[in-house]
């Protein structure tokens, strides 16, 4: 392929959000000239790495900081990934998607106190959300709820679903459509390379170990 150094949009960075963006454009989108531009030799070697935390799909249920609307639209985003990944042909779906049970800590009264009030605020929807009791924690994690064979002293209270949930591993970075894209995995030579090259485009993203920005 000859490198072009005109495109329509280049996106910088080759993790999940990054190879997600190039396969949502070259798919759904009137743009013919695409460049994913990454620093390593291979795509998904930083936070995408599946040895890494943000493999795991967030639906917005358990994690604390986040206020209703926040999780739900984290519950969106994670729903319509999944329901692509689900439908993808058996042997290639279960490289990369993996389902896990999962739960939200409380320790101490005052957590105990607000795992309740998550309950109660996120419960409608989340259907499968439950609240699990000491009992509940020791059939799951025994030596969470349990001290040398005896209960803890302190009160646990957790939030969570019984039923496993998916959690998404990137391991590939496929070509997603006819549409000119030009996928730069690069080795250092190539990227030093690329210094040399005056790449344009009217819109930029940038996936780098950080929040992406558009400019």
């Amino acid at each position: 392929m000859t490198v072009s150094t005109r495109y329509d949009c280049i996106v910088v960075g080759g993790g999940v959000s990054g190879t997600a963006l190039l396969y949502q454009l070259a798919r759904f989108t009137n743009l013919k000239h695409l460049l994913l531009a990454e620093k390593s030799n291979r795509p998904a070697q930083a936070n995408s790495h599946a040895c890494n935390n943000s493999q795991t799909l967030r639906h917005g249920d358990i994690e604390s900081e986040r206020k209703l609307d926040q999780a739900l639209a984290v519950k969106r985003s994670t729903s319509m990934l999944i329901n692509y990944a689900s439908k993808r042909p058996a042997h290639e779906r279960d490289q990369i998607l993996h389902r896990m049970p999962r739960m939200l800590l409380g320790i101490g009264e005052r957590e105990c106190d607000s795992i309740r009030q998550r309950y109660q605020t996120f419960r409608h929807a989340y259907p499968d959300m439950q609240l699990f009791d000491r009992q509940d924690i020791a059939d799951i994690e025994p030596n969470v709820a349990l001290v040398d064979g005896t209960w803890r002293h302190d009160q646990i209270l957790a939030l969570g679903t019984r039923t496993p949930t998916p959690r998404w591993t990137s391991r590939h970075c496929r070509n997603p459509s006819p549409a000119n894209v030009c996928a730069w995995i690069g080795t250092p030579s190539a990227m030093q390379t690329s210094k040399s090259l005056n790449f344009t485009a009217p819109r930029y993203r940038v996936f780098a170990n950080k929040p992406a920005t558009m400019f």
